[in-house]
C-alpha cells in the first residue's frame, strides 16, 4: 500500500489544480482518474463545446464575407472535420494537464476509487492508497430524466452530443440553461432547425432579462424556436428520427434529441459511507476551507453544489490545497462571474436590478449600446449592451450584464473591480483603450451617473 499526504479522487479542473497547488507545497499527492484527465470541463463540457462554438463563428463569419467586402463562392460544414478539430483540441490540452502533474511530481493513479476508511482509498485493478488527506473532486454526469430513454442514437445527453458525426436538419434541445442554450447556438448555427423546449416560463432564470431577450431575438434570426412554459411529455423514436410530444398537445419531428435539464452530482462513490459525511440534499456540505464535517476530508467542485463552474471549482482545489498543507484559507462566493457562450454571448456577475430591487437596494443603472462602441461596429456587429448596477449613494457595484460578442472577456474588468470593492467611478476614470469593446464598460459606469459623452441628452 503506498502512503500519501492526499490523495485526490477526480482530475477535473478543481482536483487537478488542487494536486499541482499541493505538491507545490511540498505534499506528496496521488491523483485518481476514472477515465481522462480533465474531467467534464476539457473532455465533455466547457472546451469541446467552445471548440465547436469557434467553428460555428467562423462559418457565421464566412456566411457574412460580403459585407465585409470580402467575396467567397460557396462555404458548407465538413462536420466530422469540426468534430476532429475539437478533438485535436482536448487532446492536446489533455497532455499538458499530465505533463504539469507529472512536472510537479504528482502521481497519476488511472481507476474507480472507492473508500475503505478515512484515510484509506481503493482504486479498482490498482490496488489501496493511504493518505493523511483525501480531496473528493468527483465532478457530475448529465441527469437524466425517467420518461426519456437516453438512447445515444435518438436520444443524445450532453456528453454523447459530442460524438455525432453529422448536422441533424432538425432537433429538439429539452432544458433551457446554459448546456441547452449553448448547444441549440452551435447546432443552428451549422443550420440545424432548433426547437428549445423548457418548463419553466423563462430560459436561463436568474440572468437580466434584457440580455435574454437579445438571446432570443438572436435565436429566432438563427432559426431557434424557443417554446418555455411546457414540459416534455414523451419521446420516440430512433437514429432515423422521432418525435416529441408536448404536454400542450404539439408534437415535434426531429432527427435528433438533447437532453440537457441539469447535472447529478458523483457523490454515490464506492464506501462513502463509511466516511459518515454531511450530505445535504445530494450535496457534500464544506466550510470555507473546503473541509468537510471529517477534519481530513476535503470537497471541491460539482459535488459540493456550490456552483457548477469550472472557475470555482479552480479556485475550490487552490483554497483546499492549502488548506492540507496548514495555510487554513477561506473561499469567497461573493463575487462569481458566469457566461453563456452563445450568439450573441451573455455575461454576468453580481444581481440584476430586478434582484437588486426584490432586496430592497435603492440603484443607478448605467447601460451603453455596443451600437455607439466604433470596435464593434468595425467588427461588423453593433449587437448588444453593457449594463451595471450600483449603489444609489455609494456607488459599489451590485452587478454587471453583458451581451455581445466577447461578453465573457470584457467582463473580466468588473468582475476584478468588484471583488477588489472598487467603485463605478473607478472604471469610470480609468483610461480605456479605443477603439476596444472594454470601452462599453467604461461608457456603462459613466452613464450610471448621467455622464456618457456617446449617449443623446433626453430634451
Amino acid at each position: 500500500m503506498k502512503k500519501y499526504d492526499l490523495v485526490v479522487i477526480g482530475s477535473g479542473p478543481g482536483g487537478y489544480v488542487a494536486a499541482l497547488e499541493a505538491a507545490r507545497l511540498g505534499l506528496k499527492t496521488v491523483i485518481v482518474e476514472k477515465t481522462f484527465l480533465g474531467g467534464t470541463c476539457l473532455n465533455r463540457g466547457c472546451i469541446p463545446t467552445k471548440a465547436m462554438v469557434a467553428s460555428a463563428k467562423v462559418y457565421r463569419y464566412i456566411k457574412q464575407a460580403d459585407s465585409f467586402g470580402i467575396k467567397v463562392d460557396s462555404a458548407k460544414v465538413d462536420f466530422p472535420s469540426v468534430v476532429k478539430r475539437k478533438n485535436a483540441v482536448v487532446s492536446k490540452l489533455g497532455k499538458g494537464i499530465e505533463f504539469l502533474l507529472k512536472n510537479r511530481g504528482v502521481d497519476i493513479v488511472y481507476g474507480e476509487a472507492g473508500f475503505l476508511s478515512r484515510n484509506r482509498v481503493s482504486v479498482k485493478g490498482e490496488g489501496e492508497l493511504e493518505a493523511d488527506n483525501i480531496i473528493i473532486a468527483a465532478g457530475s454526469e448529465p441527469l437524466i430524466p425517467d420518461n426519456i430513454m437516453n438512447d445515444g442514437e435518438f436520444v443524445f445527453n450532453s456528453n454523447q452530443i459530442l460524438s455525432l458525426d453529422r448536422v441533424p436538419d432538425s432537433m429538439v434541445v429539452i432544458g433551457g440553461g446554459y448546456i441547452g442554450c449553448e448547444f441549440a447556438s452551435i447546432f443552428a448555427s451549422f443550420g440545424t432547425r432548433v426547437y428549445l423546449v423548457e418548463m419553466l416560463p423563462e430560459i436561463l432564470p436568474g440572468f437580466d432579462r434584457e440580455t435574454v431577450k437579445l438571446l432570443i431575438s438572436g435565436f429566432k434570426k438563427n432559426g431557434v424556436e424557443v417554446i418555455t412554459g411546457t414540459k416534455v411529455k414523451t419521446v420516440k423514436g430512433s437514429k432515423n428520427g422521432g418525435f416529441v410530444n408536448l404536454e400542450n398537445s404539439k408534437k415535434i419531428a426531429a432527427d435528433a434529441v438533447l437532453l440537457a435539464v441539469g447535472r447529478r452530482l458523483n457523490t454515490s462513490i464506492e464506501g462513502i459511507e463509511v466516511l459518515n459525511l454531511d450530505i445535504e440534499r445530494g450535496r457534500i456540505a464544506t466550510n470555507g476551507s473546503m473541509r468537510t464535517n471529517v477534519k481530513n476530508i476535503f470537497a471541491v467542485g460539482d459535488v459540493t453544489g456550490k456552483s457548477l463552474l469550472a472557475s470555482v471549482a479552480y479556485c475550490q482545489g487552490l483554497v483546499a490545497a492549502r488548506s492540507c498543507a496548514g495555510e487554513e484559507q477561506e473561499m469567497n462566493y461573493d463575487v462569481i462571474p458566469s457566461c453563456i457562450f452563445t450568439f450573441p454571448e451573455i455575461a454576468a456577475v453580481g444581481i440584476t436590478e430586478q434582484q437588486a430591487k426584490e432586496r430592497g437596494l435603492k440603484v443607478r443603472v448605467g447601460k451603453f449600446p455596443f451600437s455607439a462602441v466604433g470596435r464593434s461596429l468595425a467588427d461588423g456587429s453593433g449587437e448588444g449592451f453593457v449594463k451595471i448596477v450600483s449603489g444609489y449613494d455609494d456607488g459599489r457595484i451590485y452587478g454587471c450584464h453583458i451581451a455581445g460578442g466577447n461578453a465573457g472577456e470584457i467582463l473580466s474588468e468588473v468582475t476584478l473591480a468588484m471583488s477588489r470593492g472598487l467603485k463605478v467611478k473607478d472604471i469610470a476614470e480609468a483610461v480605456h483603450i479605443h477603439p476596444t469593446l472594454s470601452e462599453g464598460v467604461m461608457e456603462s459606469a459613466l452613464a450610471v451617473y448621467g455622464l456618457s459623452p456617446h449617449i443623446p441628452l433626453k430634451k
